[in-house]
């Protein structure tokens, strides 16, 4: 009989099993020491952005503190001197080793350094860099949103950009809307914010109300003092969809401007301006003194052919003006003046271009399908409703794109039906300031007309509606005063036949129907148009990091 031999196997299985288990610890020892590798470099390259970051920041600050201390000889000296005090600055900050900077000031053709203040610089630190602009111009261009009083932001309007809020900070989940000349009301989502924006607020000041049933009510749509609860720093993420904001006390050192008074300093600078002219005119003392001006253009202006003035500044037109589908084009350092009310208005499919800087002393009314790249003044009230502003001449998408539409007002700005019903938008390149004290009252007046400016001071008076209307705005929207702020978020449909908007079911990923990102790249191509004030500025861009 044969038997099988098994003799050694017992000891070839023990062995056997020795290697796998050996190269199971090699396996796992190498995965050990090369994940502790990894978690090496990662902790050096989050110490060293952590690092980039800090001195980036440095460089910044030291910048804001320069200009500071420095203000009154930089503005007092000749521009030599200005440009030579900066540069020794640079030098000096350049050979600490900490962070670079640079002047790039020579990058924007369209600043005249040997007669404007604003200079371009960049502050880097390994793949960071952070630029900064140094300007005469008026602090509230450095905000996507803001109000000198109260800012109240009812639904959910994504902001891309720093917040400003002097005295209340009001946010509510339900978006207000006009439809057939009723105010009503809808549920939404609360704001949303790009991450490390900032709120620049009063922290006593800040307000929520979640609504449950109303955060505004009666016919007026008053608020509901009872629903709405105080705020505090610690729960401030509380009050936004998502994104991460940053609080800052509100500053005090705010750099402002009087329409008014801009308005008669670029009347007065043009090249044939107009002598005697000074703020405290009234309205009608001001069209006069335009009106009697010995100019060759001021009669009826033609606006299907301003060339025939050639490089006459101001091309006056007396009273009212009524543009419609001629397109304007006017020279960079021309201004049309229109001393009355200005409807601009196209309902042409193709667009009304508008190139120009405009001087208004009664109220505007943009209407219809109009691009702009313009500076515009007005002394009356501004609206912009039912209209449709593309980029201008069709640009969107190029890079760099610096056309625009900056309008300021000193009468009520209000902006509502913009691209209607609709779920696919145009991106207004533009920047809205109003002054607005107005007793005028958007529940129950459309326009304020072209009286003068009221002392008395109107909670509503800056309004803008994105429910119904679906709205982008790359540069801000600020208010002296008040500034209310209603959108939904999700799509919008017109009416069915029971007298209000249809409200689809929201989508989880459904944006805004009004988004405002901070651009301060406007100001830099209109530096000659923008009004100046007495102090410097320093405005810091976004923080970058090279791919």
């Amino acid at each position: 009989m044969k038997w099988n031999n098994e003799e050694g196997y017992t000891l070839l299985s023990v062995l056997l099993s020795f290697l796998i288990l050996t190269t199971l610890g090699m396996v796992l020892l190498a995965a050990s020491i090369n994940g502790a590798k990894r978690t090496e470099i990662r902790e050096t390259e989050i110490v060293d952005d952590i690092d980039d970051i800090s001195a980036v920041k440095e460089g910044v600050s030291i910048i804001e503190d320069h200009v500071d201390t420095m203000e009154t000889p930089l503005l007092s000296g000749s521009k030599s001197e200005y440009n030579n005090d900066l540069a020794t600055f640079i030098n000096e900050e350049n050979l600490k080793g900490i962070f670079t900077i640079e002047d790039l000031t020579k990058n924007y053709p369209t600043i005249d350094d040997q007669h404007d203040n604003t200079r371009v610089f960049e502050v880097s630190s390994g793949k960071y860099h952070q630029k900064v602009y140094i300007t005469a111009m008026p602090s509230f261009l450095k905000y996507a949103l803001g109000a000198g009083k109260d800012l109240t932001i009812n639904g959910s309007p994504f902001i891309d950009g720093n917040i400003y809020a002097k005295e209340q900070f009001n946010i509510s989940n339900q978006a207000l809307y006009m439809y057939k000349s009723s105010l009503l009301s809808r549920k939404t989502e609360l704001p949303a914010v790009q991450d490390y924006s900032e709120l620049h607020a009063n922290r006593q000041g800040m307000n929520m109300c979640i609504s449950a049933p109303s955060c505004y009510g009666g016919a007026g749509h008053d608020k509901e003092e009872l629903r709405w609860q105080r705020l505090t720093v610690p729960t401030l993420k509380d009050a936004f969809f998502s994104g991460n904001i940053l609080f800052n006390d509100v500053d005090d050192t705010f750099n402002d401007i009087d329409i008014k008074e801009t308005f008669i300093d670029k009347l007065s600078s043009s090249s044939i301006g107009i002598p005697g002219l000074n703020k405290d005119m009234s309205i009608e003392a001001l069209n006069q003194s335009i009106n009697q001006k010995d100019s060759p253009t001021n009669t009826e202006v033609r606006f299907d052919d301003l060339s025939q003035y050639g490089t006459i500044s101001p091309i006056i037109h007396p009273g009212d003006a009524y543009i419609d589908s001629f397109d304007i084009e006017l020279g960079d350092k021309q201004w049309l003046v229109i001393s009355g009310n200005a409807t601009i208005e196209n309902f042409l499919l193709e667009s009304m271009d508008v190139k120009g800087n405009i001087l208004i002393t009664g109220d505007l009314a943009i209407k219809g399908k109009v691009s702009f790249d313009s500076v515009i003044y007005v002394l009356g009230s501004t609206t912009l409703n039912n209209a449709d502003i593309p980029c201008y001449k069709n640009k969107c998408g190029n890079q760099p794109d610096d056309s625009s539409l900056i309008i300021m007002t000193q009468g009520k700005l209000s902006i509502a039906r913009i691209n209607k019903f609709q779920n696919e938008t145009n991106t207004i390149n533009g920047y809205f300031y109003t002054e607005s004290k107005s007793s005028c009252d958007y529940r129950f007046v459309s326009e304020c007309g072209s009286k003068e400016v009221s002392n008395i001071e109107d909670p509503t008076s800056s309004e803008i509606f994105a429910v119904g209307s679906i709205l982008n705005i790359n540069g801000g929207v600020f208010s002296k005063s008040y500034l209310t702020v209603n959108s939904y978020r999700g799509d919008v449909e017109d009416d069915k036949g029971d007298g209000d908007l249809s409200f689809p079911a929201v989508k989880e990923d459904a944006e805004s129907r009004l988004t405002i990102k901070n651009n301060k790249r406007l100001f830099l191509n209109k530096t000659h148009a923008l009004p100046k004030v007495e102090g410097l500025d320093v405005i810091p861009d976004k923080l970058n990091k090279d791919k």
